[in-house]
């Protein structure tokens, strides 16, 4: 007998060994044949919940990240998430997307279960992943960010739970992790574990929570939080990240480490230092954009007009979001200028590039700026990290003869102002309602810091407006409406006019005015776009044939207030969790109604002045001459951050408001 099997014997059964071991290691097929899910899906599957999940369509039992660090800095993550079906709507939830940069990462597994009610499992692997690029371009510049998804939500009812799991290998200059804990859905445990080679230490601080002290067991640290609420943002919330739990890590390798990719950066200037030269780099220029930015400025002699050529022409390239080099710079490093020219488009940090490239032409410096765009409160002083920032704008020198709103006086690099060449909406001199108020890096080398963005003030963020109509005394009413806005709220009517069609603006214009004129038609329409002084201008003819209400033959009851302002908000009664942000807004409108003849004025509404910490109302009616009613209201707010303690007068003083709006006033038949 011979004891010692052919090479072929040997094959077939190395085969069935690796196959069998995999169905062990994953549990796809029980012994019996039918799909079964790995023993941490089962153990959870069977858990009843341990806290009230109120109304909520699912909940998350489990979302957990394992990262193993090697040597060398490369990391090895490992993902874990379930969720239970707990509505009907819930099933749009069972689907699980996972993104990766082709350049510096790659995925090792991922797979994903649907253990249905009665118990049957539904498993999806590599034939059931979809891998999509996003943000790609058959240009020349492209980006390596890739999203690769499993779907179960066909397959999904109430009462199922989906799971899955991904491995990931991701190599990067980053050494910090974020991990956010709560979510919009109930969350039983949320977790991140860290398992660090000999001489690597892990610190992490948490924030908008009690502090936290890992589970240590070896190398190995954990960070958990259980029973998490669901987190819903309230009107006039900050961003999620400034009222909910998240954990700032920093995996720092041993001193002298060799060999090691990962940065640990101490401090805003080691940030700073670290990135400036990439951005120096890619601020040369050529002879072609020499060309262009001589031509842009031909006949202009004065410093203000050569910059606004410049900028404009930056904010016509066509934006497209990139994000290469992920191992070298965590995305943040941006294309060479001379690339993103000749192509004319990029991402924000490439036109920010573009654009110092073309002004360095000139003569003119600047420097870049990341800042974090759409939250004021999200960036942490006390957390020097590159992953706080999602954008670059620009900080220009200039001398005393430039005067705008969004000038900075740098106690290092002088007189500045502050631009964003991304947003093709808002006028050079001033900001984007996004990237007011909060923190933002200068790139300088080792001067660089932290720096507070300028506010906006009340007069350059507002807008002005002049109602005249006409009631009739069948309470039918017409006129013209004639709006003006500057900074912020011209921006945004700019953006929405231009990316329109003419019908769908008339359409959009036709439902504020319906806010608060019932069956309102438009008739003359008119736009002036006065991009250079941050201005948009409208002119709405309307008509409403049933405003006023006739009442018992003798009395017309109308409300005078013709037109809703754009900005309102509705709070409801209860108590509040989250800060409160108070944008820079100022407002003004002076209407005038041509009464019906036949007909006086029998009740006005009060005249209204509220005053807060934080922002004025005023409202007041007169009567001219007995057939003219003249009304005026404005509002002026600052920029302020309060405290959800406040709610109740913040809530107080849009609810008189609002009252004051909606007083009638009462004609009275002669």
């Amino acid at each position: 007998m011979n004891f010692f099997p052919s090479a072929s014997a040997r094959v077939v059964r190395l085969i069935l060994f690796l196959v069998i071991g995999l169905v062990l290691k994953i549990g796809v097929v029980s012994a019996y044949g039918r799909a079964t899910a790995p023993d941490w899906v089962s153990a959870l599957v069977a858990k009843p919940e341990s806290f009230n999940y109120g109304p909520a369509f699912t909940a998350v039992l489990l979302d957990e990240a394992v990262i193993d660090v090697s040597r060398d800095g490369t990391y090895t993550r490992r993902v874990r998430f379930m969720r239970r079906i707990l509505k009907i709507d819930g099933k749009e939830e069972a689907k699980a997307t996972v993104g990766y940069q082709a350049d510096s990462d790659r995925i090792k597994s991922f797979q994903a279960w649907l253990v249905r009610p009665s118990g049957e499992v539904m498993v999806y692997g590599k034939k059931d992943a979809i891998d999509v690029a996003v943000h790609t371009t058959a240009r020349e510049l492209y980006g390596d960010a890739h999203a690769i998804s499993i779907s179960a939500q066909n397959d999904a009812e109430v009462g199922a739970v989906f799971a899955y799991e991904m491995v990931r290998e991701e190599k990067s200059i980053q050494s910090q992790e974020v991990w956010s804990f709560a979510s919009n859905v109930p969350v039983e445990s949320s977790a991140i574990t860290i398992n660090l080679p000999e001489g690597w230490k892990a610190d992490a601080q948490i924030f908008n929570h009690d502090p936290v002290v890992p589970i240590a067991l070896g190398r190995s640290l954990t960070w958990e939080l259980r029973q998490l609420s669901p987190v819903r943002r309230e009107p006039l919330a900050p961003e999620m990240s400034s009222f909910a739990p998240w954990l700032a890590i920093d995996i720092r390798p041993p001193i002298g480490a060799k060999g090691v990719q990962r940065r640990a950066f101490a401090s805003w200037a080691d940030i700073s230092a670290y990135y400036t030269p990439k951005y120096d780099e890619a601020a040369k220029s050529d002879a072609a954009m020499k060309a262009k930015a001589d031509a842009l400025v031909e006949g202009s002699a004065d410093l203000w007009e050569r910059i606004k050529r410049l900028g404009r022409f930056v904010q016509n390239a066509t934006y497209i979001s990139i994000v290469l080099n992920s191992d070298q710079g965590g995305g943040m490093i941006p294309q060479p200028a001379t690339k993103v020219f000749q192509c004319n488009y990029g991402d924000c940090k490439d036109k920010a590039t573009l654009l110092r490239s073309l002004l360095l032409t000139q003569g003119i410096e600047s420097i870049p700026v990341v800042l974090h765009h759409g939250s004021l409160l999200h960036v942490r002083s006390g957390w020097p990290s590159p992953m706080q920032f999602n954008h670059v704008i620009l900080a220009i020198k200039v001398d005393g003869s430039v005067t705008a709103p969004a000038i900075l006086e740098h106690p290092v690099f002088g007189r500045l102002i502050i631009f964003d060449p991304t947003d093709p909406n808002t006028t050079l001199g001033w900001l984007p309602a996004g990237d007011c108020g909060g923190f933002g890096l200068f790139l300088a080398g080792d001067k660089g810091d932290l720096v507070k963005l300028p506010e906006l003030r009340r007069e350059d963020n507002r807008y002005d407006r002049k109602v005249s109509a006409h009631l009739h005394a069948d309470g039918s009413i017409d006129g013209l409406i004639e709006e003006a806005c500057f900074g912020a709220p011209a921006a945004s009517l700019r953006d929405f006019y231009r990316n329109h069609s003419p019908t769908d603006f008339h359409k959009d214009m036709e439902r504020w005015v319906g806010r608060t004129l019932p069956l309102a038609r438009l008739g003359q329409l008119e736009t002036v776009d006065g991009f250079d002084q941050a201005s948009f201008t409208l002119k709405l003819g309307f008509a409403s044939g049933a405003y006023g209400k006739v009442m018992r033959d003798s009395l017309l009851v109308f409300k005078p207030v013709l037109v809703a302002r754009r900005n309102g908000f509705v709070f409801s009664k209860g108590k509040r969790s989250q800060q409160i942000v108070i944008p820079t807004y100022a407002y003004s409108e002076i209407s005038t109604i041509e009464l019906p003849a036949g007909y006086r004025v029998d009740e006005l509404p009060p005249a209204v002045e509220l005053k807060t910490a934080f922002g004025t109302y005023k409202s007041s009616f007169r009567v001219e001459n007995d057939q003219r009613l003249i009304g005026e209201r404005s509002v002026e707010l600052s920029s302020a951050v309060l405290p959800a303690s406040a709610y109740e007068s913040v809530r107080s003083y849009y609810e008189k408001i609002i009252e004051a709006e909606q007083t009638p006033v009462v004609l009275k038949r002669n």
